[in-house]
């Protein structure tokens, strides 16, 4: 699926509650909405498919590991909201930052 960036009246101000509360779905592909303020961190908004016909908004964060670009899924907006998801980010971030793989080291089991 084709991403397309979310175009923000200012792409360098940190993301707010009323701002993701607000987002509406698009009408196809996937909307990306960056937080500058954590980064990394992204908010994935799906449109509506016969596999996810609500559509689907999605916390995640971008870090390279060991020279590979990586996309680790924080969780579910609403569930997760901006204050938490920042922490998760924060938390993998530091993770990385220590040398640690979590995608490989959850398919090692």
């Amino acid at each position: 699926m084709a991403e397309v960036l979310a175009k923000r009246t200012n792409p360098h101000a940190a993301l707010t509650d009323a701002e993701t509360r607000g987002l509406a779905l698009p009408a196809e592909r996937r909307l990306v909405l960056r937080d500058p303020a954590c980064r990394g961190l992204e908010l994935r908004v799906a449109a509506a498919s016969a596999r996810n016909p609500g559509g689907a908004r999605t916390w995640s964060l971008e870090v390279k590991v060991a020279g590979r670009q990586r996309r680790f899924t924080i969780g579910s907006y609403p569930d997760v909201g901006l204050g938490e998801a920042r922490k998760r980010a924060g938390r993998l971030r530091a993770e990385v930052l220590e040398g640690r793989d979590p995608v490989e080291e959850r398919r090692a089991g």
